[in-house]
């Protein structure tokens, strides 16, 4: 892999604190992350809106870089239904959000700049 590639991989799975390998999910989330900071959108007062974010890290990052975000998820009903809170991919709260990304920035700031709702 030429390194220009490399770097950034790296840049934004450190981020996230996920060690670097072969994963589809990873490089989802960093080629997501990538995109948007090429992009100029990861910067404070950006906007983002996010279905089904569950227990993932981005809306963290994006919170991380200042960017004001809505995060959606199932309503939990549905989510029960379909193994979702079982297999802790299911955010009901925003607590439950912020676990997801707890390591990547302070509570306050993530409270600060969320908004979070659920899908019915």
């Amino acid at each position: 892999m030429p390194i220009d590639v490399i770097k950034p991989y790296r840049y934004w799975y450190d981020l996230i604190l996920s060690p670097g390998r072969f994963s589809r999910k990873q490089w989802e989330f960093v080629f997501i992350m990538q995109s948007l900071y090429k992009n100029g959108k990861l910067k404070p007062g950006m906007k983002g809106l996010g279905f089904g974010c569950g227990r993932e890290p981005l809306p963290g990052v994006f919170a991380k870089f200042g960017c004001i975000v809505t995060a959606t998820d199932l309503d939990p009903e549905s989510a029960h239904e379909q193994g979702w809170v079982e297999t802790m991919q299911h955010a009901a709260s925003l607590q439950e959000l912020y676990t997801s990304c707890n390591r990547v920035l302070p509570k306050s700031t993530f409270l600060s700049e969320y908004l979070f709702c659920l899908q019915i």
